[in-house]
């Protein structure tokens, strides 16, 4: 299966806390290991593997562990991209993401941002030592970030400060199905986090994830827990069925 968009939450750790988070109150939780390969049963290729959080440079051993195993089951990856807020600079990471963009097929597409709004900037941590490391990296995009948060999502933190302006919205999910009813490709984004949840959207809380789940993939294989994404079977599907 093809998957056009994985997005892992890799760790809800994070170094600071923004009025604005969406997620909530950070969490002692990072995704294992055996996470990882539960969700990349029957996974062929990716096109874009985003690692979100919480604070991703909080759980770089993860991102090395998703090179490794990619490159040992040769899973062609097109890109990446990943969201830092920059409280720390971390050769770590710059090394992971080289070494990951290298598996890459397009690796002029990946992206390293950092999170420069107005709700990081209000908490007046220096982010020039992280801007400074990572600036000589070919894929850091340190303009590519919105300069003001106007419409804070209604989640997490947001919502129990009373600031939050906007409801979350669905992620498309596209399915392919080939005659023996088998998903062959996704071309929406599919998001799994940290205890191995499928969550129907990048931008819910911690909290309604727990409520909005669709499946774990501990339970069953995520091309079986997408399935149920398929509302219109085409005909040749039916006599299968």
């Amino acid at each position: 299966m093809h998957i056009g968009e994985l997005v892992l939450e890799i760790t809800r750790r994070c170094n600071i806390q923004c009025r604005h988070c969406m997620r909530g109150k950070a969490q002692a939780k990072s995704m294992t290991f055996e996470t990882l390969r539960k969700t990349l049963v029957n996974v062929s290729s990716i096109g874009t593997i985003t690692f979100t959080g919480g604070e991703p440079s909080l759980n770089v051993p993860f991102i090395r562990y998703f090179t490794e195993y990619v490159r040992g089951w040769r899973i062609p990856v097109e890109r990446f991209y990943v969201i830092t807020n920059g409280k720390m600079a971390s050769p770590a990471l710059a090394v992971a993401l080289i070494k990951l963009s290298w598996w890459c097929s397009l690796p002029d597409s990946c992206s390293l941002i950092m999170s420069q709004d107005n709700f990081h900037r209000e908490l007046g941590y220096n982010q020039w030592p992280a801007i400074e490391l990572y600036e000589s990296l070919p894929f850091f995009q340190e303009g590519q970030r919105k300069a003001a948060i106007l419409y804070p999502l209604n989640q997490g933190l947001a919502l129990e400060n009373g600031i939050g302006l906007r409801d979350e919205r669905l992620d498309p999910i596209i399915l392919t199905v080939d005659e023996d009813g088998s998903v062959s490709q996704n071309d929406g984004t599919v998001y799994v986090n940290v205890n191995g949840d499928v969550v129907p959207s990048c931008d819910l809380s911690y909290d309604n994830q727990d409520l909005e789940k669709v499946g774990n993939v501990y339970e069953k294989p995520l091309s079986e827990i997408l399935k149920q994404f398929i509302h219109v079977k085409p005909e040749w599907l039916q006599e299968v069925a």
